[in-house]
């Protein structure tokens, strides 16, 4: 995760199959920290999905 500022971070992920030699999966992850929570919005680029999840910030 790159952290752009003390509250915002970016991530890419990338799911590659090397037996058939494609791309399965690529997430782009937006990471915000909400002062007690963090919540991440991530895009699935190969699915056309979009996931939120929030969790209390790990002290």
């Amino acid at each position: 995760m790159y952290q752009i500022d003390r509250l915002n971070g970016l991530g890419v992920k990338m799911r590659y199959d090397l037996e058939h030699g494609r791309t399965e999966d690529i997430d782009y992850t937006w990471r915000r920290t909400l002062h007690c929570f963090e919540a991440d919005i991530t895009y699935r680029a190969k699915r056309s999905e979009i996931r939120v999840k929030v969790d209390a910030v790990k002290w």
